[in-house]
């Protein structure tokens, strides 16, 4: 009977219309939806491998860098913005961070065409030529996506936008491996990618309510979204080299089936970080934008409780990710990606870090996206030196090293800002650190015996 009560309390929370309900049932859409799309992915990346060869995926790492370098070195803020704004619910104000975004989609495009000939000269690749112009098709394609879809996530209504992206996703798989089972081809990866963004499209204007963009120009509206998105642009330049830089220095002492290896072990490694920031995106920052006058006393215990969450929902992967790396890419794959194992155990130690310690990005829900660049700076810096200091000493794997450690070294600037802002969680940090701590050097023992 009493557990009947308490499921009955549960469930009438989870209907609520309050701000707490609509997280909980966000969190519960954002991690269901993410695990189905990593199965997804990784059932689609295991036939891949076989049906392609490594190079096709190094050749499409080299078009990802240029193509998200592209994307962030343009990017003014506009979804934070409409998240973050109080007018972001304004027609007006919405058309015209659609136009921005249409204008910034097709200025994308004409960039990839025109970088296309450097970069293939660069890598001695004549194919990405013709690979990253069609490639480049894909950020035209996204400038069209309605403003519904942030709107939605500024209201935690989280639910369609998890089947948008998972249904856009399994089609494009379907594609994608029918075009690589026909084709043998990296032509399938670019096309792949293609359906995926043009399904989200379609079924973005056809599934979300909420108001039908057209274009418009308000001068007060353009003001707002640059005077917020300006360190935004600013941080996401800076922000490139922070998550493309590994593969940005690779490609110049990898060969390109090298790097496909390493996009492998980045790929396993980086799955639970990738949930971590879904969340933060989706979730957090939605929160603290709607909880900008509470005090650092007041807002604490929310964030306790969100990292706790995190905790235990993303550290027991990656501890099983540092330990058993190498089984994990020898069960799974074939012997062409076995140096896959180790990368992803260094990885996934600085990863751990990273998620864990993390408390989310409280500062630009509340309009600092000063502070905010001022944090991906620093990571950009710490990654640069410990990259370079590592491939100086030990090459390759001490670049990959680098990675790791620079996320390790991050976390000591970040507790410095949480502690100004009172907020930093000494216990926890303490306590998950030591359980990866404990994690890899287990590992380093099963691999010495």
């Amino acid at each position: 009977m009493a557990v009947k009560v308490i499921f009955r309390k549960k469930l009438g929370t989870l209907r609520g219309s309050g701000l707490r309900a609509r997280a909980l049932r966000g969190s519960a859409w954002t991690t269901l939806g993410f695990g189905f799309s990593q199965v997804i992915r990784l059932l689609s990346n295991l036939l891949l491998t076989r049906l392609l060869f490594p190079e096709a995926f190094g050749l499409m790492a080299i078009i990802q860098v240029f193509m998200q370098g592209l994307a962030m070195f343009s990017d003014v803020g506009t979804g934070p913005s409409i998240i973050q704004n109080a007018r972001g619910n304004e027609p007006s104000f919405l058309n015209t961070a659609w136009t921005l975004q249409v204008m910034r989609g097709l200025a994308l495009f004409i960039l990839t065409c025109l970088l296309s000939v450097p970069v293939a000269y660069l890598y001695e690749e004549p194919s990405l030529l013709a690979l990253m112009p069609v490639a480049g098709l894909s950020a035209l394609i996204a400038g069209f996506n309605p403003t519904k879809l942030v709107t939605a996530n500024r209201n935690l209504l989280l639910g369609r936008l998890t089947v948008i992206e998972v249904v856009a996703q399994v089609i494009s798989v379907i594609v994608l491996i029918s075009l690589a089972w026909l084709m043998n081809s990296v032509w399938a990866l670019v096309i792949g990618g293609l359906v995926s963004t043009f399904i989200k499209l379609i079924l973005a204007h056809r599934l979300i309510p909420g108001l039908k963009n057209e274009f418009n120009w308000d001068h007060k509206s353009v003001r707002s979204i640059i005077r917020f998105g300006k360190w935004i642009f600013v941080s996401s330049i800076v922000g490139f080299f922070v998550q493309q830089g590994d593969k940005l220095v690779l490609a110049s002492f990898m060969t390109t089936a090298d790097l496909g290896v390493y996009s492998i072990a980045f790929f396993l490694a980086s799955a639970p970080l990738a949930l971590s920031k879904k969340l933060n995106q989706t979730i957090l920052f939605p929160i603290y934008s709607q909880l900008q006058d509470l005090t650092s006393s007041q807002l604490r215990p929310k964030i306790v409780k969100a990292r706790i969450a995190i905790c235990f929902l993303l550290l027991p992967p990656m501890i099983v990710f540092i330990l058993f790396g190498s089984h994990i890419v020898t069960y799974l794959y074939d012997a062409r990606y076995w140096q896959a194992g180790w990368m992803m155990q260094i990885l996934s130690v600085g990863y751990a870090v990273s998620v864990t310690t993390n408390i989310g990005p409280f500062y630009l829900a509340q309009g600092n996206s000063k502070l905010f660049l001022i944090t991906v700076v620093v990571k950009a810096l710490l990654m640069a030196l410990s990259m370079s200091l590592g491939g100086y000493f030990y090459g390759v794997s001490g670049i990959i090293l680098g990675v790791a450690l620079s996320n390790i070294a991050f976390y000591l600037f970040l507790s410095a800002v949480y502690r100004y802002f009172k907020l930093w969680l000494w216990r926890l940090d303490l306590a998950a650190i030591t359980i990866i701590s404990i994690a890899a050097l287990a590992a380093y023992g099963l691999e010495g015996a």
